[in-house]
C-alpha cells in the first residue's frame, strides 16, 4: 500500500481560491492522487485555517467549498489530534522553532505514517523526518 501523503493548508486555499500560480498545480496534483488511489492526510488545523478569511469576509460560499473538500474527498483522511500530537508538536516546535501550526501538521503527518509533506512554506525544508514536496518546485518541474 502507498504511503499517505499530507497535504497542508496552503494546498487547499490555493485550489479553492483559484490561485493562478499554484492552482492549477494543486488540481493536478489532486486529479492524478486521486487516479492511483493515493491516500492524503490533513488536519482539523487546516481545516481551521482555511476557514479563517471566509469567516472574516462572510463568505459562506467559500467557506462551503472549503467544508465539502474535507469532509467529501474520497481519498482523504483527517488526522486525529491527540494529546500525544501535542506532545510531538511542542517537541518538534523545541527543535525546529517551526511556528505552532505547523509543528502541529508535521506531527500529525508523523503520527499517520505519511512520508511525504505536500506544501509551499520553504521554512519546513529543515524538517528531517519527512520529505517536504514544495509546490513552487513542482510547478518548475511542470514547466520544464
Amino acid at each position: 500500500m502507498t504511503a499517505p501523503i499530507f497535504v497542508d493548508t496552503s494546498c487547499f486555499i490555493y485550489l479553492i481560491e483559484g490561485n493562478i500560480e499554484f492552482g492549477s498545480i494543486v488540481k493536478d496534483l489532486f486529479d492524478e492522487y486521486s487516479i492511483k488511489q493515493t491516500p492524503l492526510v490533513s488536519s482539523y488545523v487546516s481545516l481551521a485555517e482555511v476557514l479563517v478569511k471566509p469567516f472574516q469576509q462572510k463568505n459562506d460560499r467559500v467557506a462551503e467549498q472549503y467544508y465539502a473538500i474535507f469532509s467529501k474527498m474520497p481519498n482523504l483522511t483527517i488526522a486525529p489530534l491527540l494529546s500525544s500530537s501535542a506532545v510531538l508538536a511542542a517537541q518538534i516546535k523545541a527543535k525546529y522553532a517551526f511556528q505552532l501550526p505547523d509543528a502541529f501538521q508535521l506531527a500529525l503527518a508523523v503520527e499517520s505514517d505519511c512520508k511525504t509533506f505536500l506544501t509551499n512554506d520553504s521554512s519546513l525544508l529543515s524538517f528531517s523526518d519527512l520529505k517536504i514536496i514544495l509546490l513552487s518546485h513542482k510547478k518548475k518541474s511542470s514547466t520544464n
